[in-house]
């Protein structure tokens, strides 16, 4: 459930403009997304597990595909920074930064 566009801000108005970024996948569920200089997050579920799915700014995969587990997440409401180069995520126990 989910779709993702980008947009000029002064062409929000104009929906011939947007383009899609991430399709709708009717089997996955997109829980949350962060958008960072360099690569795009997407927390995404399916079949009951989460996964997280790293995308170029262009919305090409970067070479990590998922993460797809019920362990890992990706916590919403971190203090990560728009230029970081790692995803913090958190297992039941350690945390651990996945690297782009």
């Amino acid at each position: 459930m989910g779709m993702v566009y980008v947009i000029d801000k002064d062409k929000v108005a104009d929906r011939s403009a947007w383009k899609l970024f991430v399709p709708h996948r009717t089997e996955v569920r997109l829980d949350s997304i962060g958008v960072y200089a360099s690569y795009v997050a997407l927390e995404e579920r399916q079949d009951g597990l989460t996964q997280i799915r790293i995308l170029s700014i262009e919305g090409e995969p970067c070479g990590i595909d998922s993460l797809r587990t019920s362990l890992y997440h990706q916590p919403q409401g971190n203090s990560m920074k728009h230029d970081d180069s790692a995803i913090a995520t958190r297992r039941k126990s350690p945390r651990f930064a996945l690297r782009i």
